[in-house]
C-alpha cells in the first residue's frame, strides 16, 4: 500500500471486486461449456476475493489513521458494520426481490430498450 498510495489501492481496489462482480453475472450468457463455465466462476470469485480483501486491508489502515487514540473501538464498530451488513444485505436482496421485483423488472426494460 505505500508504494501506490492508500486512496489508490482503496478505489482500485474497490473496481477490482465490482469489475468481477459483473463479468459474475454476464458469465451465464457468455458460456456455455460446463467446466469452463465452473473455471470461470471460480476465476471470478477469485478476483472477488482479492478486492475484497484490498477493500478490508485498505479501510482499516483508513481508520487507524483517522483515529489513532481509539484504535480498539473503531475497529470494532468497523468489523460490526462490515458483519451486518453481509447478514443482512442477502435478507434484504431477498425482500427486495420477492417483493418489488416489478420495479426491478420495468428499470431493466427501460435500460434495455
Amino acid at each position: 500500500m505505500s508504494s501506490i498510495g492508500l486512496k489508490s489501492t482503496f478505489i482500485s481496489a474497490t473496481l477490482l471486486g465490482v469489475f468481477f462482480q459483473i463479468l459474475f453475472g454476464f458469465i451465464p450468457s457468455l458460456i456455455a461449456d460446463k467446466t469452463l463455465f465452473i473455471a470461470c466462476c471460480f476465476l471470478c470469485r477469485i478476483g472477488m476475493a482479492l478486492g475484497k480483501v484490498a477493500t478490508n486491508n485498505a479501510t482499516f489502515v483508513i481508520v487507524a489513521l483517522q483515529w489513532p487514540d481509539d484504535l480498539a473501538f473503531r475497529l470494532g464498530l468497523t468489523e460490526t458494520a462490515i458483519g451486518l451488513g453481509m447478514m443482512c444485505g442477502p435478507a434484504f436482496a431477498g425482500l427486495y426481490n420477492s417483493h418489488f421485483y416489478w420495479a426491478l423488472n420495468k428499470h431493466c426494460m427501460v435500460w434495455y430498450a
